[in-house]
């Protein structure tokens, strides 16, 4: 019992592990841009809340642009990579984000209905209070994802049935 039990094991892993590492999650992006995005996150609630003045803000910002630029340069161009970084910069000011959106249109068209680009896409226009087509983008995503990726679901659902402009609804409290 115990060999037919070891040679079901061994033959199932030569013919599944093939199949299995065919079958890889997206690796989504580099660890290198999750952290400058966390970086990020914290300056600005920092600055937010007073805690960091404009002026250290500044330089801050300058500092970041050229490691952001760096790390972008060393990294491969993948679409959750591409994504990431211009949430990134759209994040850093108003004029990033023509150019971060123009840049994900760009990528789009190299690589048409990618679930990452089609997030980072909606993310932005989200951050822009243009709830539409954010949830289309959003809904692009889902669709194209086997109606599998979690930050497409999310993001539809966050816009959807929203106006531009139309302020997010307070949470209820129970």
């Amino acid at each position: 019992m115990r060999r037919c039990l070891a040679r079901a094991i061994v033959i199932w892993a030569i013919c599944a592990a093939p199949i299995l590492a065919a079958v890889e999650e997206p690796a989504g992006p580099a660890p290198q841009l999750v952290h400058l995005e966390q970086t990020l996150t914290r300056k600005q609630e920092a600055r937010d809340k007073g805690e960091l003045t404009p002026e250290k803000y500044d330089e801050f910002v300058s500092t970041f642009r050229a490691e952001l630029g760096a790390v972008m340069a060393r990294l491969s161009q993948t679409p959750d990579n591409k994504g990431l970084h211009a949430q990134i910069l759209a994040r850093l000011d108003e004029q990033e984000r023509g150019w971060a959106l123009a840049s994900l249109e760009s990528a789009l068209i190299e690589t048409p209905g990618n679930p990452a680009l089609l997030v980072s896409k909606g993310s932005i226009l989200y951050e822009q209070k243009d709830y539409p087509a954010a949830a289309e983008s959003a809904r692009r995503a889902w669709e194209a994802s086997g109606r599998t990726d979690r930050r497409a679901w999310a993001l539809l659902k966050m816009s959807e049935g929203r106006t531009a402009g139309q302020k997010a609804a307070s949470p209820r409290r129970g």
